[in-house]
């Protein structure tokens, strides 16, 4: 019989804000503390629009474990849907491997089905990875992902035509990705063309001695290819050495693209369908993620 109970609690509030961030400190032997209402800011837009929650076990008034579940709304079938993304989970040294993990994913899961949230989705680390597949029941979807030298390559290199059938796979509300990311305090960039969309960020890294920047990709929306080529025309004018896209395999917008490899430094995204059956075309991009 578990000794600790599991109660949903408010991210805005500072005491709760305070005691999280303990618990995640000492869950990641980190030295130093992180910045206030980081967590609330990374889950949740003004007035909570998009549903978040957070949940924490407890033993009396100390936190042992915690786990976030980012709302992002999606679109299947004509219709609209929350779903959620699983993040921020800790659990305190002294009190793991008494499935306080497992336990809090199986509340969050019975309180959002009951929310009408259509799924869970994540891209686990090694340590959860097993958990998710073995004890959670979550499906896997590889996650692949390409470069683009931002050189004068031939187009018929790197495109390709498509064809995008948005009723039968589910997709997010990518302008509403784009905000929560900003409301992070992230800086990042947006395109749009005719009624296509995209928006990404510039990344600085240091690779073999040298400093440069590439252009990562957090996910867009395209109507056609030629809108598409317009966009990354304007991203190539950007002080880059390539523009990079990570995806969900089973992403329709992924055909856009040739040349796809797989991601061996990303583990797969996982996926809990609750109110909805299973959906084999998951138009879902590494922006997404709470991390990006």
């Amino acid at each position: 019989m578990k000794d600790y109970k599991i109660s949903l609690v408010d991210m805005s509030d500072s005491k709760i804000d305070l005691k999280v961030r303990k618990l995640v400190n000492l869950a990641y032997q980190s030295d130093n503390l992180m910045e206030p209402f980081r967590i609330h800011k990374n889950i949740s837009l003004e007035e909570n629009k998009n549903k978040s929650i957070f949940l924490v076990a407890h033993i009396n008034n100390d936190f042992v474990g915690c786990n976030g579940f980012i709302g992002n709304k999606f679109f299947y079938n004509g219709n609209s849907f929350h779903c959620y993304q699983s993040c921020w989970s800790a659990t305190h040294p002294s009190h793991q491997k008494k499935g306080i993990f497992v336990n809090i994913q199986q509340e969050a899961e019975r309180i959002l089905r009951k929310m009408g949230a259509g799924m869970i989705f994540g891209l686990p680390n090694n340590n959860s990875r097993p958990i998710f597949i073995n004890k959670l029941g979550f499906v896997e979807r590889s996650c692949d992902y390409l470069q683009i030298p931002n050189l004068p390559i031939p187009s018929s290199m790197i495109f390709q035509q498509s064809y995008h059938d948005e009723y039968s796979s589910i997709r997010c509300d990518e302008k509403e990705v784009f905000l929560l990311k900003k409301r992070s305090g992230k800086d990042l960039h947006e395109f749009s063309v005719n009624s296509s969309y995209l928006w990404g960020k510039i990344v600085k890294k240091k690779k073999f001695g040298l400093n440069f920047n590439y252009f990562a990709i957090g996910g867009y929306r395209i109507s056609n290819l030629d809108d598409l080529k317009e966009i990354l025309s304007k991203i190539r004018k950007m002080n880059i050495l390539y523009v990079e896209l990570v995806s969900c395999k089973s992403n329709q917008g992924n055909s856009f693209f040739k040349n796809w490899r797989n991601s061996k430094g990303n583990n797969p995204f996982i996926f809990k369908f609750l109110n909805l059956n299973e959906i084999k075309d998951i138009n879902i991009f590494l922006g997404t993620i709470d991390v990006f």
